[in-house]
């Protein structure tokens, strides 16, 4: 297992700001929203295993990176900068199919948990 050191968080952290200068420069050459860019080049550089992205593979992240550390610190930026750049009165027109379509998709994404959790249950039931 890699140790972590300070110096090792720190170059750690600035991986993680070139990369993310990087697709926010791709982002707006791309004309795509910032938060989307982010999230494909997290799928992209967690597909790729390119030797110079070593520092951000998953046995090189340090310790204090958790799923609460990002869920607390990055999500809200992340969440605030979406909603500094929403255009209320599009966001107004089109309040009916956005509100069916989240209504719908949350009961739906319910729905089929609820059921493939009910029909592999015997999978999942200790033996």
């Amino acid at each position: 297992m890699f140790e972590m050191t300070p110096t090792s968080d720190i170059e750690f952290l600035v991986w993680l700001l070139i990369v993310a200068a990087i697709i926010a420069m791709l982002a707006k050459r791309l004309r795509i929203p910032y938060t989307v860019s982010l999230v494909l080049g997290g799928l992209l550089l967690g597909v790729i295993q390119l030797p110079i992205l070593s520092p951000l593979q998953p046995g090189h992240r340090p310790d204090w990176l958790t799923p609460d550390v990002i869920l607390i610190l990055f999500l809200p930026a992340l969440i605030f900068e979406g909603s500094v750049k929403l255009d209320v009165r599009e966001l107004l027109r089109n309040s009916v199919p956005l509100l069916l379509l989240a209504n719908v998709g949350v009961l739906l994404a319910a729905l089929v948990t609820g059921y493939l959790v009910h029909t592999e249950q015997g999978c999942f039931a200790p033996r």
